[in-house]
């Protein structure tokens, strides 16, 4: 959360993509999808897993 927060990190969506996988797997899928929205095109919505499934 903090690294993807912090505007000058060069890897804020990679952080994001991180923190929305570990928000998914302690069930809170609304914070999880946020994170998830907030990894640009590091998160894939064709893809077909369990996780994308869930939040979308």
């Amino acid at each position: 959360e903090v690294l993807y927060e912090d505007e000058t990190f060069r890897s804020r969506e990679f952080a994001a993509l991180v923190a929305s996988k570990v928000f998914y797997h302690l069930g809170a899928f609304e914070e999880s999808l946020n994170y998830a929205l907030g990894a640009g095109d590091l998160f894939n919505v064709n893809d077909d897993s369990e996780y994308v499934e869930t939040i979308i």
